[in-house]
């Protein structure tokens, strides 16, 4: 009893956190020395409006998957489904967006989705990447107001790579800062126990760096990649992961939210760590429907394959 008192506690605790910050994949989290925002709001509530109208839906399959980390071993059958995931095109429009922050309380899950609408991916130029991608760049829609419009704040730049191979950008000490690699433990207020393993496969990649809004938005380094491209078009699995400071100096603002200086040196040393995984919907074609189970089946049977016996749910009919 003691120790559910405790954990209730401290969900409490960071409950205000997490959600005030609107969830780690929109990269929508505060800083108390907040750089100053010259934001229209006005504006980006009119264009919003037009683009809340026609955003997808929230399917049952996107609360099914963020529901997953409450089930046992749910949190790795989410970790296998992005590594079976593919990432074959860039998405464009609006993604309507589920988060995935909590496997204890997976109802919390609803309420940031009130605050987090999803994101959008605004084509801006005629011009291509060499591989033919559209030149990408995206906004998140959040705070969902009572007339449904949503306000597009945190710039990212979007490219379809293998997430360790990205060039995040350049700080203030003239350094290249390092792509994640090999296993991210957990950011300290993530509400989730297992950590993420960076593959070399090609995820559609939203690279915060270059936002220039808050200095905790441009820690944020998301990946996306479909999870079944042919029974359920347009379904995105996302994993947000954090850049961490862990010096006293990294050429880039402090955060306090994921900054903590293990080494008293003032010689640049970054930490990667995963957040949370989210969903994206950004609709299915005309007369397609939305079918996840193969993809599930597959993973249970791995699961299963090695050991770990698990009760997941069943993943909903087509729709």
């Amino acid at each position: 009893m003691t120790t559910n008192v405790l954990n209730t506690h401290h969900h409490k605790q960071w409950i205000g956190v997490l959600i005030a910050g609107a969830v780690a994949g929109a990269g929508c989290v505060g800083d108390a020395a907040d750089a100053e925002l010259t934001t229209d709001f006005s504006a980006l509530s009119a264009t919003a409006t037009a683009g809340a109208t026609n955003a997808p839906p929230i399917i049952p399959e996107m609360e099914w998957l963020a529901k997953l980390p409450a089930s046992e071993h749910g949190e790795i059958a989410l970790a296998r489904l992005f590594a079976h995931g593919t990432a074959t095109y860039v998405p464009t429009g609006s993604g309507t967006g589920y988060p995935a922050l909590f496997n204890s309380i997976p109802e919390l899950n609803w309420l940031a989705a009130q605050l987090w609408g999803g994101k959008t991916f605004r084509v801006i130029s005629s011009e291509r990447h060499p591989n033919g991608d559209p030149i990408v760049a995206l906004d998140n829609k959040i705070i969902k107001t009572p007339t449904g419009e949503l306000l597009n704040l945190f710039d990212a730049y979007v490219t379809r790579q293998p997430s360790n191979t990205v060039a995040v950008g350049v700080n203030s000490k003239g350094e290249q800062v390092p792509a994640p690699q090999g296993t991210l433990d957990l950011v300290p207020i993530s509400f989730l126990d297992e950590p993420a393993v960076i593959d070399d496969k090609p995820s559609i990649v939203l690279n915060y760096f270059g936002d220039k809004t808050l200095p905790v938005i441009r820690r944020i380094f998301d990946e996306i990649r479909e999870i079944d491209g042919v029974n359920c078009k347009g379904l995105f699995l996302g994993r947000a992961h954090a850049r961490r400071c862990v010096s006293l100096n990294c050429g880039e603002a402090p955060s306090p939210l994921v900054d903590f200086p293990k080494e008293l040196t003032f010689q640049t040393r970054y930490e990667w760590t995963f957040w949370t995984y989210f969903i994206l919907n950004f609709g299915q074609p005309d007369g397609q429907k939305c079918d996840i189970g193969q993809a599930v089946d597959t993973v249970k049977r791995e699961l299963q394959a090695v050991g770990l016996g698990t009760n997941l749910p069943d993943a909903p009919s087509a729709n």
